[in-house]
């Protein structure tokens, strides 16, 4: 009768009593904005309120031990829904499981997997398990009821799946099938109903439809496929596109989420679900608001395989006044809708766990009786409908488009990665095919669009021609749809051919002018529409920028052809932005790292972006290319080769360096090198900056350059800079730039680039050019990074290999004649760098000098400038006014006797006002620059972000009051009625066909005749010879404590000698190897970890460098003395001792003088002395006994044993680490 026990029992009343129904209802009440149950747990039973959630899986209610609960106790509402004392459960047990969930709103909740007895509704239920919760940071519990395989213990590696609570209720044998119905209708008889359907609480039919993985690799969460979103006015339920606004068609995955309070929509269909509602965004609100009784007679429908359903457009909102609503959804990047109350309390719901199904149809919502059907055999026991046409009017619903399974689906779930250092009213240069593929090159001629490179691109079966940005510092081409919200009516369309250039004066007022206009003009660029390419294919996954100057870029992923110039890219992935208030789109060309689809969450991942794409599809050999930008018309890209005619003197390559491993960041995602030292050069005078290790970012997209605030400080400090903080921008005399320059050291390369190239030219109100200039540098808060654009490009040849994650930089040279090398394993002809010492260790370091004194040098520089010279000076105070109709002016009025104006003017007409708040710019950028960050929100719990570039133009009427003066501190602020955007001179080009046969030339390799260049090219070795010193070190101490100490001890009996010199040989032996293998290995790591590119600085090297001092600090503390006791007791012991005994001795006699004496004559004759006997005292040798100092010098060398083993295992330790780190290198 073993079976009989206590729990089966129970278990068997509990089945009698739910014998006659077989389905058991879960009354439900609203409290928050939340729907809870009320459950009855342990022995006593405690009353728990409970959230109940089709989003998550785990049952967990708050312990006692909690501490957002110990304020209840002072009368606080923490934790008001009930808490748990376990040991005052009979029934509760630990299941010593640990428990951790985190839910979208960064709440969380952290405990162990008990298990006890549960009740509701008077009755018990039976055993069930749930997380007992210690931690937690939200005041009531949840009652998970989704798939097992969303429960916390399945979603970690390792860890199982378990009944829940729908499951074990149906192993409890309280239901008779694992299914549930979901019926939302506040707190008028709304429940959960397992096992079971009520047919009053639904009006039509429900409808099977199968779940599907959504963005998940397996089937986890109530997800289905979403085909259209639309809306009408009225109270129909059917739609058509006469009387619906249809925002969505498609497929698109969408969960089912009680949760969830309103919903989740993509970024897409978030912000065209708002301004079809009819709401417009308020600034001061931070959100979509409008008329409430405007919404009245809105509905918004969700059609799901067929399957029509609506809620009203007021679920959507909430009241701000009485007549006043705000939208409430929320926007996500990841490319799925969460649907919570506001559509589940219109929508009866039914839940098919084991079929991994469910079912959807309008729900009643004033049922007042019930009429429940057990659920016996799933969802399909009920009546359905097959025909999918016979469900109200559904005739009129567009045919979803279906995408090729081939298609790549760029995953957009992304991490924080960078702060995009982007232009000042930046914009790409003009691609032209300059070689044909044969050559294994493509020649892209840049033109340059006064502070940006655009480049021409056709797209599609239409060949639509669109400008993109070209940008070095992202990795996404997008562009702009015919259909964006932003654009002027009229103006979308094929690129404007007749577009006159914008003037450099006009960049000051460039952001106010964005700002003030809402709509753009998109003919100047040229607009693309899918719909009218045969061969664009769309998989309606999410794309999404929004950047630090507010601007955005919202599409959606798909891929087409891409023609430049004559080359073909077919399937090219591409996203097409429908939601942008910028005028033209941007072609990155960076590391596949740095795409909105690689970083951060488990389902990153890589796609062909351009440069990659032309390697997989043959037109070039690898994923490099060169770029040289000038003032000239020779300003070209070429991919897959270089032209020596553009450079001078060597061709140095450098590592790209991880600028963002402080962010945790594992491998390099943008083009960045090691500066070591900056310093301002003038005629024989120099003053070093600072000097140290730095990232730089080398990025075409980006016009000005950004320093780290000490850097900008020390530059105005030695310039004796004036700060407008109207402009937001230091101004100074543009004669500061006379025969000066700047100097960069990467590694030992030596760049001069002129500091006119760093100063923006103000103009007169004549459009004359000022003796004023503004200075182009502006300031980042990182102190170990910055970036340098197109002021600083302009004046080298850089060449970028992808696949080797290498930069080589040469001086600029404006060669005519083309000298053609291919780029087929490595750059051609480049130099290793002289400096080996690189950025990105944890001890990198840039050091700057606050107050920089100039000196004089032996050797001197003769630099180009471009400034204009004048001899008037800077006033005091100035006052800038910026007007706008068809011409801008930017004025200024000084103090002085003499008074300068300047202006600028401009080619657009609109005008606008705004106002914006000034910080002190040495600690962040100025407004006035296009700095941006692009941010990606997730689905559930973390904001992600990755920048990218993406300038954009229009024009405002605005005025400045301003007051030049020295930087002003972190305290103040000022506000201003905008910020203006300065620009760099103009550059043109023409498109260059080459027609130079392409030889490849070998790389120039360095004699190894440097120790520290040894270093930097043959790091495998070191590494090996490392690991070999500390795997011989730790294998003499394991052969000197199994075999070479025993073998001592065995001779110790036979000669204390032998047992002495044993033992002093033995620790002689050990220390030599121990020194030298062990400091070897040290030496070695450090080297490896110092000389590695910044990408190759893993910790394994430094803690595997940190083996021997720790296993030597642990020897000499517990060794040491032992052995040198074996070595001194042996010494001092084994000697020769004297004891004093007393002998007999024969003692000659004294002579007497007598004559006559008792003297004995011998035979010879002579005279023989008398003796006689007498007792002495002598010192007799003897040796001393060893048994004692034998058991001694046992005891010693079993300690010295274990101790050798400890100090065996510390090597062992480092020599495993190391092991493991190399060969997981070289599995990369």
């Amino acid at each position: 009768m073993a079976s009989l026990t206590p729990l089966f029992i129970a278990l068997q009343l509990i089945k009698l009593v739910y014998a006659s129904s077989n389905y058991f209802m879960l009354p439900l009440h609203q409290i928050s904005g939340a729907y809870f149950a009320k459950l009855d747990i342990g022995t006593p039973p405690t009353e728990f309120r409970v959230a109940v959630d089709t989003g998550s899986s785990d049952l967990w209610i708050h312990s006692q031990n909690d501490p957002a609960c110990s304020l209840n106790i002072a009368g606080f509402s923490n934790c008001t829904f009930g808490v748990f004392n376990s040991s005052n459960s009979s029934t509760y047990t630990n299941l010593n499981q640990s428990f951790t969930a985190l839910y979208q709103d960064t709440t969380f909740a952290n405990g162990v997997y008990s298990t006890d007895d549960i009740g509701a509704n008077g009755l018990p239920l039976g055993t069930f398990q749930f997380a007992l919760v210690n931690d937690s940071s939200t005041p009531m519990g949840i009652l998970g009821v989704s798939l097992p395989q969303l429960e916390a213990s399945a979603l970690n590696k390792g860890r199982h799946q378990y009944n829940n609570f729908p499951l074990q209720l149906y192993e409890n044998g309280i239901i008779s099938y694992p299914a549930y119905s979901v019926y939302l209708n506040g707190n008028k008889g709304s429940n959960v109903l397992f096992g079971g359907i009520d047919h009053h609480k639904y009006k039509g039919q429900l409808v099977k439809m199968p779940l599907i993985k959504g963005i998940q690799p397996e089937i986890k969460t109530l997800s289905v496929e979403l085909n259209s979103l639309s809306i009408t006015v009225g109270d129909s339920l059917s739609i058509s596109p006469n009387s619906s606004t249809f925002l969505f068609q498609g497929s698109i995955p969408a969960i089912i989420d009680t949760g969830t309070t309103i919903a989740t929509l993509p970024l897409s269909l978030y912000k065209q679900l708002a301004l079809a509602l009819g709401l417009q965004y308020d600034a001061v609100y931070y959100g979509y608001i409008g008329s409430c009784s405007s919404l009245e007679e809105k509905n918004i429908h969700f059609s799901f395989s067929g399957v029509l359903l609506s809620a009203p457009a007021l679920n959507f909102v909430a009241n701000l006044t009485e007549n006043t609503c705000i939208y409430v959804a929320s926007p996500s990047i990841v490319p799925q809708l969460v649907l919570g109350q506001a559509f589940l309390e219109n929508v009866y719901l039914v839940v098919d766990l084991q079929a991994k199904s469910l079912a959807m149809t309008q729900s009643n919502l004033h049922s007042d009786i019930s009429d429940i059907q057990v659920l016996e055999n799933g969802i399909l026991s009920i009546p359905i409908v097959s025909d999918l046409a016979s469900i109200r009017n559904t005739s009129s619903i567009p045919t979803p488009q279906h995408t090729s399974t081939s298609t790549t689906k760029p995953s957009t779930h992304l991490q924080t990665l960078v702060h995009k250092h982007s232009v000042a009213n930046g914009a790409p240069n003009i691609f032209s095919i300059g070689l044909a593929k044969r050559d294994a090159s493509l020649s892209l001629s840049l033109v340059d669009e006064d502070t940006f490179y655009m480049a021409d691109i056709e797209i599609g079966s239409g060949n639509s021609k669109v400008g993109v940005l070209v940008d070095t510092g992202s990795s996404d081409l997008w562009v702009v749809a015919s259909n964006n919200t932003y654009c002027k009516p009229n103006t979308a369309g094929s690129l404007s051919k007749g577009r006159q250039l914008l003037h450099i004066k006009d960049q000051f007022v460039h952001k106010i002018q964005h700002k003030s206009t809402n709509q753009i003009d998109c003919s100047e660029y040229g607009t693309f529409d899918p719909s009218k390419s045969s061969s664009f294919t769309s998989n309606f996954t999410d794309f999404s920028i929004t950047y630090d100057d507010d601007t955005f870029a919202r599409g959606t992923w798909g891929q087409d052809t891409v023609n430049i110039g004559s080359i073909e890219i077919r399937n090219m992935n591409l996203a097409v932005c429908d939601d942008t208030d910028n005028e033209q789109g941007v072609l990155g060309i960076g590391l596949a790292g740095l795409e909105v689809t690689a970083a951060g969450s488990s389902s990153n991942y890589e796609y062909e972006n351009l440069p990659l794409k032309l390697v997989n599809d043959g037109i070039i050999n690898r994923a490099a290319y060169s770029v040289y930008l000038d003032d000239s018309s020779n300003s070209e890209i070429l991919f897959g080769a270089i032209d020596h005619s553009k450079y001078q003197g060597d061709l140095v390559k450098l590592p790209i360096v991880n600028a963002l491993y402080q962010s945790g960041v594992g491998k390099p995602v943008q083009l960045a090198v090691t500066l070591n030292e900056l310093s301002y050069m003038k005629n024989e005078e120099k003053a070093s900056i600072g000097s140290g290790a730095a990232a730089a970012l080398l990025d075409t997209g980006t016009t000005l350059s950004y320093f780290p605030d000490s850097v900008v400080n020390s530059l105005v400090q030695l310039f004796g800079m004036k700060y407008s903080t109207s402009l937001s921008y230091y101004i100074t005399e543009c004669s500061i730039g006379n025969d000066a320059s700047l100097n960069f050291n990467f590694q030992g390369l030596q760049l001069d680039v002129p500091l006119s190239s760093f100063l923006i030219n103000l103009y007169t109100q004549d459009n004359q050019v000022s003796d004023k200039c503004a200075f182009g540098i502006l300031s980042s808060s990182n102190e170990n990074y910055m970036t340098l654009g197109q002021s600083f490009l302009s004046h080298v040849y850089m060449v970028a290999d992808l696949q080797g994650l290498e930069i080589a930089l040469a001086k600029g040279n404006n060669g005519n004649s083309k000298n053609l090398d291919l780029i087929i394993n490595e750059i051609p002809s480049a130099k290793q760098p002289a400096n080996q010492s690189t950025y990105g260790s944890k001890f990198s370091t840039f050091n700057v000098i606050a107050t920089p004194s100039i000196s004089t040098v032996s050797s001197s520089s003769t630099l180009s400038s471009d400034s204009a010279t004048s001899s008037s000076s800077l006033s005091s105070t100035a006052s800038y006014t910026v007007s706008s109709s068809s011409t801008t002016s930017l004025s200024s009025t000084t103090s002085s006797s003499s008074n300068t104006s300047l202006s600028s003017t401009t080619n657009t007409s609109s005008s606008a006002s705004t106002t914006s708040s000034k910080s002190n710019p040495s600690s962040s950028f100025p407004a006035t620059s296009v700095h941006r960050t692009s941010v990606h929100s997730t689905n559930r719990t973390s904001s992600q972000t990755v920048n990218h570039s993406s300038p954009s133009q229009t024009s405002l009427s605005t005025s400045y009051s301003s007051t030049l003066s020295a930087p002003p501190s972190s305290s103040a602020t000022e506000s201003s009625t905008g910020s203006p955007s300065p620009s760099v001179s103009s550059i043109s080009s023409t498109s260059h066909n080459g027609g130079s046969k392409l030889t490849a030339h070998s790389l120039a390799i360095p004699k190894l005749n440097q120790f520290y260049i040894v270093m930097g090219k043959c790091l495998t070795i070191v590494k090996l010879i490392g690991i070999g010193s500390l795997g011989l070190s730790s294998a003499a101490f394991l052969v000197s404590n199994y075999k070479l100490v025993p073998d001592v001890l065995k001779v110790s009996s036979s000669s204390v000698e032998t047992l002495k010199n044993k033992a002093s040989k033995l620790i002689t032996v050990l220390r030599l190897q121990f020194w030298s293998l062990g400091s070897l290995s040290t030496f070695l790591f450090y080297q490896a970890f110092s000389h590695s590119p910044s990408y190759g600085k893993h910790p394994y090297l430094i803690y595997s460098a940190l083996a021997f001092p720790i296993a030597l600090a642990y020897n000499y503390y517990f060794t040491f003395s032992d052995e040198q006791k074996l070595i001194a007791d042996a010494e001092e012991k084994i000697i020769y001792k004297t004891e004093t005994k007393l002998v007999k001795e024969a003692v000659q006699q004294e002579e007497e003088n007598s004559p006559l004496d008792n003297s004995v004559y011998n035979d010879l004759g002579s005279k023989s002395p008398k003796f006689e006997e007498k007792e002495v005292s002598v010192q007799v040798p003897h040796v001393s006994k060893v048994e004692l100092s034998e058991t001694t010098y046992k005891d010693i060398l079993k300690s010295l044993s274990n101790s050798y083993n400890v100090t065996s295992a510390i090597l062992g330790a480092g020599f495993l680490l190391a092991s493991v780190g190399y060969f997981g290198d070289n599995l990369k």
